[in-house]
This record gives structure tokens, sequence and C-alpha cells, in this order.
């Protein structure tokens, strides 16, 4: 391996980690938003029970932001009755959260997995532009990227923004 390429490669990996310290950072000043308990407890639900009946949109980005609550132990979610489904899918979500577990450890897991998927992008962005510009454009990419004001704001989010973006980005670049 050429020195250039290791040097870009920690340079890759320094601002992929300055992302990821300032969204930790900030994170754990932001409030939850109004719809944050709704993808992370439909997700979690999913992943535990294996049962798509309180998913209103596909799951895949919910899901994932469910998988670090498997590691906690204790988490817990209430029941409903799915003959009112309309009413009972945001009553679960505010349950969920706000008064079967502790709320700030519940949305505080499920951010991580976006911030996971802000990471992907990123590195996906800086390949694709030092493929198209080389390696002094990848990085310029890769630093726009990490230092972009929406970008910090959704990567934190326990929404499908970040997460669809994310997924619709590599599958193009893949192409």
């Amino acid at each position: 391996m050429r020195n250039v390429d290791r040097i870009s490669n920690w340079i890759v990996v320094v601002l992929l980690g300055l992302l990821v310290v300032l969204c930790l950072m900030s994170m754990r000043f932001n409030a939850p938003t109004s719809d944050e308990q709704n993808h992370l407890s439909r997700g979690y639900h999913y992943l535990v029970t294996g049962n798509l009946d309180l998913n209103v949109a596909p799951p895949l980005v919910n899901a994932l932001s469910g998988v670090p609550l498997l590691l906690h132990e204790g988490i817990t979610f209430p029941g409903y009755d799915t003959s009112h489904r309309t009413t009972y899918i945001n009553k679960f979500a505010d349950e969920f959260v706000w008064v079967y577990n502790d709320a700030e450890t519940v949305i505080n897991g499920g951010r991580l997995a976006i911030i996971f998927l802000s990471v992907l992008l990123g590195y996906f962005v800086f390949r694709w532009a030092r493929d198209l510009g080389g390696v002094k454009a990848g990085l310029l990419a890769l630093f726009l990227y990490v230092l972009d004001p929406n970008i910090l704001a959704h990567s934190q989010l326990v929404t499908t923004d970040l997460g669809v973006a994310c997924l619709i980005f590599v599958a193009t670049y893949a192409m």
C-alpha cells in the first residue's frame, strides 16, 4: 500500500470518527422528536416478535434502530389490541418509551443505529467522490459531508430519513 493511500485512509477514519463524536456529544442534549418513539418501538417490536402488525412503513430502518435495544436487559413493551390498529400504534409507542422503559436509554440506544448508518453513508460518499475525482475529491466530499448541519442533525434521530438516504445512495453507487 502506498504512503498516500495510508494517509488518506487515516484521514477518512479521523473524519468519520469526528462525525461519531459530534453526534454522540450533541445527542445527549436533544429531546426526542415527535416520531422517534414510533419508529423505534415498531422496529424493536418487529425484531422481538417478527410481527409487522404495528408497521405502517417498510421496516428495515426501524428494525435497525431496534437492534441496539436487543443488548439491553429488561426492555419490555406493552400489550396492544390489533382490532384498534390506528389508535394503538401511537399508544403502543408512547407507552413503550415513556411508561414501560427508561426513555433516555431507549431513545439513545436507537439513535446509535442511525449514527452507524450515517457513518456508512459518509464512507460511500468518500468512495464515490474518490472514484470520480481522485483521493482529494473524496476527502473534500467527506469533509463537507461530516460538517453538513443537515447530516449532523439527522444522524442522531431515530427516523427513516437518513437510513433511506443511505440505502438509496449505496444502492445507486453499486449500480
